[in-house]
């Protein structure tokens, strides 16, 4: 069953999954820790 979120759900898990994303042991998103995205060109 799904509910609709609320601004602080929103708010909350955007926090915890960006906090995720910018921690390199726990993540392998193509990003350095000050927030610049990274591309593979070539492939």
């Amino acid at each position: 069953m799904l509910i609709k979120a609320t601004v602080e759900d929103i708010k909350k898990y955007g926090e915890l999954a960006y906090s995720i994303a910018m921690n390199p042991a726990k993540s392998c998103y193509p990003t350095y820790v000050d927030g610049i995205k990274t591309a593979i060109r070539g492939q």
